[in-house]
């Protein structure tokens, strides 16, 4: 019975004394997608066009957590005027990842758009279609984001 008791105790010691690991923590760990990315890298294709944004002038921050997303595209020059945000929930089966718009300031709220990811480290690739039929809009993106620390 003393060696049980003993045990007992060394084991809660022991395990007492593992450190603890934060909520983000544990978010992370579970949801890789998880954090804050800033874009590195756009490419539009639309027929037979490619165009490789330079993205000189402007940055972007995609904001996602275990049930949203949101992101911000801003411009840093004085030069050009620009700013475009969105937001809404997200859902991620594998690397099929798909974003549903609440809201976005340039007219394509209630719209989804599902994406392949891919997360390497600390580099997420992002790509597939946007497509608004009513609107005209019918394009493949590749977007590179590099994970904010």
């Amino acid at each position: 019975m003393k060696y049980t008791i003993t045990f007992f105790l060394i084991a809660t010691l022991i395990a007492a004394c593992q450190p603890q690991n934060t909520q983000e923590e544990v978010l992370e760990s579970k949801v890789p997608l998880v954090g804050t990315w800033k874009l590195i890298s756009a490419t539009t294709i639309k027929d037979d066009t490619v165009v490789v944004d330079s993205l000189k002038g402007k940055a972007m921050y995609k904001i996602i957590n275990d049930s949203h997303f949101s992101f911000t595209n801003y411009s840093t020059s004085e030069q050009q005027e620009r700013y475009i945000s969105g937001g809404g929930k997200y859902e991620l089966s594998g690397n099929q990842y798909t974003e549903h718009l609440d809201f976005c300031n340039f007219g394509w709220e209630g719209r989804s758009f599902t994406f392949n990811i891919q997360i390497s480290n600390d580099t997420l690739i992002q790509q597939g279609k946007e497509e608004i039929a009513d609107l005209g809009v019918s394009h493949d993106i590749i977007e590179k984001y590099i994970r904010v620390e």
